[in-house]
């Protein structure tokens, strides 16, 4: 009788740690790298250029996140294109609310440096970010955020909406929508990520 209560709470455990398992595979990742063009239009400027991310799982809960831009934008008043590299910076946590949803907040320090066209300058400030992602199937993530974004004392507060597609079993189509109102600037991202 104890050889059989002993198999069964090993099952038992085995069913527990594979079903957690599966369970996990079932939700987002935060392990990848992504590339991508990305379209700025607002008040005060328009822009375009290249956009690279990097976000790496530290933990169960704490993902770390790096970002560049290298963006050509056209100020109004001035002759050709200014350069401008945006570097980011930050974390977040996310907490699994069902098996395919998580919740997540970030903070990240964000630099803009420009050139070419005006004298050199920067701003800089933080990122904070509030969301939602979800995978709607085994092939298909949507995601929203709020955010607070303060550039040299002004703050800026936007909303976003995203999604992710397989492409194949590693990489992904991804898309993304955020629209900032202190300047009305609204952004546009279409990339490929590739999950590791």
């Amino acid at each position: 009788m104890n050889d059989k209560r002993l198999t069964a709470m090993l099952a038992a455990a085995l069913f527990a740690v594979f079903a957690q398992q599966a369970a996990a595979a079932k939700g987002p990742k935060y392990t990848y790298g992504e590339i991508g063009y990305t379209h700025i239009s607002g008040d005060s400027a328009d822009a375009n250029g290249v956009d690279v991310g990097i976000s790496f799982g530290a933990t169960d809960l704490i993902f770390l996140k790096f970002g560049y831009s290298r963006l050509f934008v056209d100020f109004p008043g001035t002759t050709g294109d200014v350069d401008a590299n945006r570097f980011q910076i930050g974390g977040g946590a996310h907490y699994g609310i069902t098996d395919t949803l998580d919740v997540l907040g970030t903070l990240s320090y964000v630099d803009i440096e420009y050139a070419n066209g005006v004298p050199a300058y920067g701003d800089d400030g933080y990122l904070i970010e509030l969301g939602l992602r979800d995978m709607l199937s085994k092939s298909l993530e949507v995601n929203a955020t709020l955010s607070s974004l303060e550039l040299d004392g002004n703050n800026s507060l936007g909303i976003g909406v995203g999604g992710v597609v397989d492409v194949t079993k590693h990489l992904q189509a991804t898309g993304s929508y955020d629209h900032f109102q202190d300047e009305d600037d609204n952004i546009f991202f279409v990339g490929l990520r590739v999950e590791f």
